[in-house]
């Protein structure tokens, strides 16, 4: 792929400016995913063919990657629109999309990796370098997103196709280069890559994952980059060297060549105003985000990236604890509801899991071999110990990672010990599930219902154990895409 020091006209039908052009016409634009399929073919075959100078190549990627542009955005809004789509459709735009950010990556990187190498190519691509950085560390970045929306870990390569893309930038003073049109530089593409990675993307719905990235990006010139640890500053590191994705730092690491300090510290102040905003029900104008979008979602991921930026890093609520049980799960509110009123009877299928360790608020499992289309954050479920008392943990998944293809890593949130089925009126459905440590109530209650029955103006009647409660809405602790879950202040009426 390397051999590229040609000097004449490549022997490929991209090698002149006809035949690009005749390419670039002849691409199915009214289909993104064949059209992004055909870019893909042009660009591996770009970059396998000997003899296009270096400047012309760059030139011809430029011009295949302004092509794809148009067609990953409207493939992009696609995939974010239809988050219950058929799971082949699913994997038929994921794969179009992860495939054509891989594609570019990859040849953008070889073209970094090339003039890292070679003084001529450098001198040679010295104009072109910044547009050279952003482009590919923004297609590198592209393809971690889409990793992450499927809980997958990237491999080493694209990590270290990051941090040698970003050690060139830095060696050539390229960090701050910016690329017309708008003020793009190698350093925000590289902060909007560190800081999503640094933002806990397991434990964010896929939905919440895009909307996260974008709330990075309007902060992405606020991110600062350090050779040494600042105090009371800096909070992660990312070793440019390892191909590893960055951490946060209990203590400054032992000195290294690669390693590089970052901190959202400048942001902070924006980030406490954007969240005061939403905690009163507004969405912040000046983020750009779309007309409509939910509040509720918008506070959680301002909420979420807080947690993940602040000075003080998140702890655990409970300590976790070691331990092997098997445990019966099942998921979604309808087979939840119908499990929890005739397990014997119920039509939902359980699975069964290994626990790795428990606390008072969670429990962790890793699957092997996982084959469960549905396992993603923010599902509800209900947890029964084999061999126990028969009480059903009510919960909801809180982290989904895959450290390989073969495994999945799962952390769920328990809300209460125990789930029971009731009855409820004057809110929009019948029946609802109470998730309680017990029979006996106390003065709150959380209640799980339908996706849509909640509402801070509606004080719903439930029936449980022959007698009726009046249930005060206090707000609304948890929703997934099928369910929502409210806590309510108790009032017994009979």
């Amino acid at each position: 792929m390397l051999k590229w020091l040609g000097g004449g006209k490549p022997d490929h039908p991209l090698g002149d400016e006809k035949g690009l052009k005749e390419a670039l016409a002849g691409l199915t634009v009214t289909d993104p995913v064949a059209c992004l399929g055909e870019l893909r073919d042009w660009v591996r075959s770009v970059m396998e063919t000997e003899g296009f100078r270096p400047e012309h190549r760059v030139d011809v990627l430029r011009q295949l990657d302004d092509a794809a542009q148009p067609q990953l955005r409207r493939l992009a809004r696609d995939y974010a629109a239809n988050a219950r789509m058929p799971k082949h459709q699913e994997q038929r735009l994921w794969g179009a999309l992860s495939g054509t950010s891989a594609e570019f990556g990859g040849a953008w990187a070889a073209c970094v990796a090339l003039a890292a190498t070679d003084s001529g190519v450098a001198g040679k691509l010295k104009a072109e370098l910044p547009l050279v950085l952003v482009r590919g560390l923004r297609a590198l970045g592209a393809q971690l997103k889409w990793r992450y929306l499927h809980y997958e870990q990237a491999d080493g390569a694209v990590w270290k196709a990051v941090g040698q893309m970003a050690r060139f930038a830095d060696e050539k003073k390229l960090l701050q280069s910016a690329v017309p049109p708008g003020n793009a530089t190698p350093a925000r593409e590289l902060a909007r890559i560190l800081m999503l990675a640094a933002s806990s993307p397991d434990s964010l719905l896929p939905s919440d994952i895009d909307l996260a990235e974008r709330v990075i990006a309007h902060f992405d010139g606020a991110i600062a980059f350090t050779i040494a640890p600042q105090a009371q500053v800096s909070r992660h590191c990312v070793d440019l060297d390892a191909g590893t994705p960055p951490w946060r730092m209990a203590e400054p690491p032992a000195p290294k060549p690669g390693l590089r300090y970052f901190s959202a510290a400048q942001a902070e102040a924006k980030l406490d105003e954007y969240l005061r905003i939403a905690e009163r029900g507004g969405v912040p104008s000046d983020l750009g985000l779309a007309e409509g979008i939910d509040p509720a979602r918008v506070r959680t991921v301002l909420k979420h990236l807080k947690g993940c930026w602040s000075a003080t890093p998140q702890v655990r609520q409970h300590e976790r604890y070691p331990v092997k049980h098997r445990i019966t799960v099942v998921h979604g509110f309808s087979s939840v509801l119908a499990w929890a009123q005739d397990a014997a009877n119920s039509e939902a299928a359980p699975e069964s899991w290994v626990t790795e360790n428990i606390s008072a608020g969670g429990i962790g499992a890793v699957l092997s071999s996982p084959k469960s289309d549905w396992l993603r954050v923010g599902k509800l479920v209900a947890v029964q110990v084999e061999g126990g008392s028969g009480a059903r943990t009510g919960g909801v998944i809180r982290r989904c990672w895959r450290p390989r293809a073969d495994q999945m890593n799962i952390g769920v949130r328990t809300h209460a010990k125990e789930t029971f089925p009731v009855k409820v009126a004057k809110m929009g459905t019948d029946h609802a599930l109470l998730m309680n440590d017990g029979r006996a109530l106390g003065a709150e209650a959380l209640l799980c219902v339908p996706e849509g029955s909640y509402s801070q103006q509606v004080s719903p009647v439930m029936e449980f154990d022959g007698r009726q409660y009046l249930l005060i809405p206090i707000e609304l602790v948890d929703a997934g895409d099928d369910f929502e879950l409210g806590r309510y202040r108790v009032m017994q009426q009979g």
